[in-house]
């Protein structure tokens, strides 16, 4: 979890407003993150993986401004990470919706 947020940090930037994250910034953070869980938690299925990427980033947006991000101390991204985990739980709606297949696959 603490490697998904630090990679985070790498993608923030200030546009007009120190508050604004661009599109293309929240593109690539939740892109890092998806990939990130992907590949250090590969267990996590997608109706999983996309809600808990959706959901740090809306705490990290909200808790820190773009500028802010790419500044976080090692130390602060470890606390924010932390912190973050315990605030974007897997509902138990997710982890019992049933598995989606595609007819004729197995």
């Amino acid at each position: 979890m603490l490697a998904i947020l630090l990679l985070l940090v790498s993608y923030g930037h200030t546009k007009a407003s120190e508050l604004d994250y661009s599109t293309e910034q929240i593109r690539n953070m939740w892109q890092t993150c998806s990939n990130n869980f992907r590949t250090n938690l590969s267990q996590i299925p997608d109706r999983i993986r996309h809600p808990l990427c959706d959901c740090y980033m809306d705490e990290v947006k909200t808790k820190y401004s773009a500028q802010r991000v790419k500044v976080l101390t090692w130390e602060e991204a470890q606390k924010l990470g932390l912190e973050i985990a315990r605030i974007c739980m897997i509902s138990e709606d997710l982890l019992n919706k049933p598995k989606v297949t595609l007819k004729g696959t197995t």
